[in-house]
């Protein structure tokens, strides 16, 4: 039986279960199709990266924190097909007659993504979890768009 992603935040320290309590009231009024992770990371009480931690932790997927990827890494998927999907190829490498691409994936519960993948570029996948300010700076990387530090006035 796989742990729930809130009960992972408070045996890591994250969170209390009062926070976990009250993301979950909040995830309600935010309606369907909202993860009880992404809410707590837009209300503040985590980070993507903790969240990612637990996320890794949950699917027994190890975490990664994205290093430069080389532009024909990158390119292997299209930066659509990346922001669609929240996934980033970042290391390929030679495995004997075969190539096994790295990917890193905001959220590893997509299974049937990681098939399709396989099947389409023919290599054998290694996934990783990232956080998802992470995967947003590499998909940024990816288009050729500069990463603009915003700075106050």
């Amino acid at each position: 039986m796989r742990k729930k992603i809130g009960e992972l935040l408070v045996e890591s320290g994250a969170v209390t279960e009062a926070q976990v309590r009250t993301a979950l009231a909040q995830k309600r009024a935010f309606g369907r199709g909202y993860k009880l992770g992404a809410v707590m990371v837009s209300m503040g009480m985590i980070t993507p990266k903790q969240l990612a931690r637990a996320l890794a932790t949950q699917f027994d997927v190890p975490f990664v924190t994205l290093p430069e990827i080389p532009p024909e890494v990158a390119a292997l998927l299209s930066p659509d097909f990346q922001t669609e999907h929240r996934i980033v190829p970042f290391r390929l490498e030679a495995d004997g007659k075969n190539e096994r691409l790295h990917v890193a994936l905001e959220d590893p519960a997509d299974l049937s993504l990681i098939d399709e993948l396989r099947f389409q570029l023919h290599k054998t996948l290694r996934v990783y979890v990232a956080a998802s300010d992470d995967i947003d700076s590499a998909i940024m990387m990816a288009r050729g768009e500069k990463l603009d530090i915003v700075q106050a006035i």
